[in-house]
């Protein structure tokens, strides 16, 4: 048993330590909001991983590779994930607050 997920299990660690887009999100993260903002975002984006890799090793791939529906509505929320991650990340203008009455106009 072990000589044959052996070589899984290394492509799965040379898959991990490899640097990627994942990583370069979380420490874009980090570094914009702070360390518990990318302690939050690496754990979720390992469960991600983990779900994917659960799902595959108990032979999701191939149930869905039978039926095309199951995954195309499992590749659906991807884009709209992106898109979503776009525009939040769109440059916002700059909010001037709001002058009260008894302000004075500058001068």
């Amino acid at each position: 048993m072990w000589t044959e997920i052996a070589p899984f299990l290394a492509a799965c660690l040379v898959i991990e330590l490899t640097p990627g887009p994942n990583m370069a999100y979380l420490a874009l993260l980090s570094a914009r909001h702070g360390r518990l903002a990318g302690y939050v975002a690496t754990v979720g984006v390992g469960l991600g991983l983990l779900t994917i890799g659960l799902l595959a090793a108990f032979g999701f791939g191939q149930f869905s590779f039978h039926r095309p529906s199951i995954c195309l509505i499992h590749s659906l929320p991807n884009p709209a994930s992106m898109l979503s991650g776009t525009v939040s990340g769109l440059p916002q203008r700059p909010q001037v607050p709001a002058r009260r009455r008894h302000d004075r106009p500058p001068a």
